[in-house]
């Protein structure tokens, strides 16, 4: 998710950032994961929304 957004796919800044930046730390990497549930469900089908509704389209 950081990559991506590193690579210009702007909508995923919080996942990219607020998730998949979190997740990279390899200290208690478990515990980090697990902290990001229920939140990171919302965002995740935010951002599915946004490609089923073609909002967003990867070419």
């Amino acid at each position: 998710m950081f990559d991506l957004y590193c690579e210009n796919f702007e909508f995923m800044d919080n996942l990219g950032l607020g998730y998949g930046l979190g997740s990279t730390c390899p200290d208690d990497f478990n515990d980090k994961v697990d902290n990001f549930y229920p939140q990171i469900i919302d965002e995740a089908k935010r951002a599915i929304l946004w490609l089923d509704t073609r909002k967003i389209v990867i070419m």
